[in-house]
């Protein structure tokens, strides 16, 4: 109830400012040289990702592993610097030497920093179908 409140009350306060967001969206689009996104590809059909988390039986821990990478994976904008969000969680050494990839801009530029999305994509997979031998 309190963000419908919110919104009702911006809405009172400045009622033109929904189409005023879409206007400027639409004149002035946000620069997606580093977005490494799926849904720049594939578009909404990213959003699949994030079925198999949710109806898979994991562990608490590998759901949200899968879901902060299915995030990374299928969010419409997801900076390649937000990747470095995934590493503050165990994820091993694999990721972590992947990530090195956007070292590659220097030479690349910024069609090497589209190529960190393995490092989400890695994640994600590893999440889903890597069993302990336990």
């Amino acid at each position: 109830l309190i963000p419908l409140c919110g919104v009702l009350v911006s809405l009172v306060l400045y009622p033109t400012w929904p189409v005023d967001v879409l206007a400027t969206i639409q004149n002035n689009p946000p620069n997606v040289w580093g977005n490494i996104s799926l849904w720049q590809w594939v578009g909404p059909w990213a959003l699949l990702l994030w079925v198999p988390p949710l109806v898979l039986r994991l562990s608490r821990q590998r759901r949200f592993l899968a879901l902060a990478a299915a995030s990374a994976l299928t969010l419409p904008y997801f900076q390649q610097v937000d990747v470095l969000t995934l590493f503050v969680f165990p994820l091993g050494w694999l990721p972590v030497v992947l990530g090195n990839i956007g070292y590659l801009f220097f030479r690349y530029h910024f069609v090497a920093l589209k190529w960190v999305v393995v490092v989400p994509g890695v994640i994600y997979g590893v999440q889903l179908f890597y069993r302990d031998k336990r």
